[in-house]
């Protein structure tokens, strides 16, 4: 796996340096508490996830900020 810091960088290039959103339909984390960051290491075989959890625990790892929006 890239660096955060890589990531990053490939992130702000796509978005030219706005903000950008992940988006999947996969259900959050049964592990995960509205707001948090996943961490990577409690990921538990056969729990739900998204992989947009994944790249956003990764990139917490690296200091980058990241948020999850919740409908409703």
């Amino acid at each position: 796996m890239e660096a955060p810091e890589i990531i990053y960088e490939r992130l702000m290039k796509i978005s030219n340096g706005g903000d950008c959103t992940l988006l999947c339909y996969e259900a959050a984390p049964r592990c995960a508490k509205p707001g948090e960051v996943l961490d990577l290491y409690k990921l538990e075989p056969g729990l739900d996830f998204c992989h947009r959890h994944i790249v956003s625990a990764h990139l917490s790892m690296g200091g980058f900020e990241s948020m999850e929006y919740a409908d409703g």
